[in-house]
């Protein structure tokens, strides 16, 4: 059980780094406070450099449309992951699991 909580805990750290991926390089550096929940939202998105994924369990991860450039994906399984029309330009797949199951070399 330890194993799965350790996977789940991977994927959502993938989730999370894609979205952040996802920001504008332009954002402001504002803060919002939602008055129905006293919740401040940071307006600011500093996604990493690099995502570092490697020997991540991404079993099944939905990763389609996913912006992964350059990503270090070194010996990740990701079987059965969807990595349609993925950005994967630059990315370590070295010894990855693909989604058919075949190792990258």
């Amino acid at each position: 059980m330890v194993v799965a909580h350790k996977s789940n805990l991977m994927l959502i750290g993938v989730v999370l780094s894609v979205v952040l991926a996802a920001c504008s390089g332009n954002a402001n550096t504002t803060a919002e406070t939602n008055p129905a929940s006293q919740t401040t939202v940071a307006k600011v998105c500093n996604p990493p450099a690099q995502l570092d994924c490697a020997g991540a369990d991404l079993r099944g991860a939905n990763l389609a449309n996913a912006s992964l450039r350059a990503a270090v994906l070194y010996e990740a399984n990701l079987s059965g992951a969807n990595l349609t029309s993925a950005n994967l330009t630059s990315a370590n797949l070295t010894g990855a699991t693909m989604p058919d199951g075949t190792i990258h070399d």
